[in-house]
């Protein structure tokens, strides 16, 4: 069983986030329904090469302008429904304060 988790992590500055996938959870950036909140909710998302040292994640993309407050929220619940997570661990953090380490994850954001 593979654990599925999506990070969130700062950008390179104050105009972008960068949401990090793990292996088995990178084709939820393929999703329709990740597309249509991003939309929505005016966020421009794009496949990056950069992202923190120190990433666990195998795919990162930048979201521009960067995720806050409630959308950080709304953006960890459809992770769930995104991720596939019928058989298999489901987790959204965010480690935008600080990267993940053995002994701390980050803040868990959603859970399913």
């Amino acid at each position: 069983m593979a654990n599925r988790i999506v990070r969130i992590y700062e950008g390179e500055n104050d105009e972008s986030t960068v949401i990090g996938f793990s292996r088995s959870a990178r084709a939820a950036t393929e999703d329709p329904r990740l597309m249509a909140f991003m939309n929505e909710n005016n966020y421009v998302m794009q496949e990056t090469e950069s992202f923190p040292a120190g990433s666990w994640s195998s795919r990162h993309v930048e979201v521009r302008p960067p995720l806050t407050g409630e959308a950080v929220q709304a953006f960890g619940k459809l992770c769930l429904e995104i991720v596939d997570g019928n058989r298999n661990f489901v987790a959204v953090y965010d480690n935008r304060d600080s990267l993940p380490t053995e002994q701390n994850f980050g803040e868990l954001v959603a859970l399913g």
